[in-house]
C-alpha cells in the first residue's frame, strides 16, 4: 500500500472535522468526507473507503443516539426493529460494494453523491 503524505493526512483530517461539524449541525457530512477519501486515497479499494466513512458515521450517530435517549423517551421495540433493518441494509450494501471492482465503483459513488447533493 502506498504511503500517505503528511499533506494528504492533514487535508483528510480537516475534511473529517468539517464533516463532523456538518453532521452535528444539519447532517450529511458524508457528502464531504466520502469524496475527500476517494480523492485523497486513490489507491485504496473503494469498499475500504466506504467502510471507513461508515465507521465515522456510526461513531457520530451513536453519540447522537445516546444524547437523544437521555432527553426523550424511546420505544425500544421500534428502535430494535429499525436497527435490525439498518444492519441488514448495511450488510447488503457491504457485500455489493465488495463484489464490484473499484474502477467501476468509484465513478458510481461520485455520480450518486452528486445526485444526492443536488437533491439536498
Amino acid at each position: 500500500m502506498p504511503e500517505i503524505t503528511l499533506t494528504t493526512l492533514i487535508l483528510l483530517c480537516l475534511a473529517a472535522a468539517a464533516a463532523g461539524w456538518i453532521d452535528a449541525v444539519v447532517g450529511g457530512g458524508g457528502l464531504l468526507l466520502l469524496p475527500a477519501l476517494l480523492l485523497g486515497l486513490p489507491h485504496v479499494p473503494a469498499a475500504h473507503i466506504l467502510g471507513t466513512n461508515k465507521a465515522v458515521a456510526i461513531v457520530g450517530t451513536s453519540g447522537a443516539a445516546v444524547t437523544y435517549v437521555r432527553k426523550a423517551p424511546v420505544q425500544v421495540g421500534t428502535a430494535v426493529r429499525i436497527g435490525l433493518m439498518a444492519l441488514a441494509g448495511s450488510m447488503t450494501g457491504a457485500f455489493f460494494a465488495a463484489g464490484i471492482s473499484s474502477d467501476v465503483l468509484r465513478p458510481v459513488i461520485m455520480v450518486v453523491l452528486l445526485g444526492v447533493a443536488a437533491f439536498v
